[in-house]
């Protein structure tokens, strides 16, 4: 049993919780490992993350703030400033906190995705495919990733690269119109309408 009055077990509680109930009912865990050390920066990070993926912007940027007062050269907090600027659509700040961040994080799959989401939004195709490429060759079920690799190859005008990205998508039954979309649009601009 883990130790109710332990930082680190209540943060490893509060993941648990969010994985399995969501972020409303992991905060209350990650409150604990605050309340009882107010400098645990990765209680104060995972808060603010958790705080995020509700969409609490506000909170988000505050609990951000905290971990930063903690550790001003945190990294995670760094791309967690990023996160927060890419939901608000702020692609040039998002960019521009991202790439401060640089390696220091090594080769995380969320700082991947972030970065060609980011490309992508701004037009950069080729940088997109350069950053996504990677992932999904490394996570080929990651559907997510994989489309944003399918709109970036479509966007820089290879289409039969989208397709061929695309197409573990559209096999589904479950797949998304936005994918079957860019399948649609792929398929015109190679000449084949029907």
């Amino acid at each position: 049993m883990l130790d109710p009055g332990n930082g680190d077990a209540l943060v490893l509680s509060g993941m648990i919780v969010r994985a399995r109930y969501g972020g409303a009912a992991a905060l209350p865990w990650f409150d604990r490992a605050i309340a009882r050390d107010p400098r645990n920066t990765a209680a104060l990070l995972e808060r603010a993350a958790t705080l995020g993926d509700l969409g609490q912007k506000t909170e988000t940027l505050a609990a951000i703030g905290a971990a930063r007062a903690v550790d001003p050269k945190s990294p995670q907090a760094a791309y967690l400033e990023a996160v927060t600027a890419a939901r608000a659509g702020d692609w040039v700040l998002a960019r521009s906190l991202l790439y401060r961040v640089g390696g220091r994080l090594g080769d995380l799959a969320g700082q991947r995705m972030l970065a060609g989401t980011i490309e992508l939004a701004q037009g950069n195709f080729e940088k997109a495919i350069v950053e996504l490429g990677p992932l999904v060759a490394r996570q080929p079920q990651n559907f997510d990733a994989r489309q944003l690799l399918g709109a970036a190859h479509f966007g820089s005008g290879d289409a039969r690269a989208a397709l061929a990205v695309l197409a573990p998508i559209v096999e589904r039954p479950d797949a998304d119109v936005y994918a079957l979309t860019l399948v649609g649009r792929a398929h015109e601009q190679l000449g084949d309408r029907i």
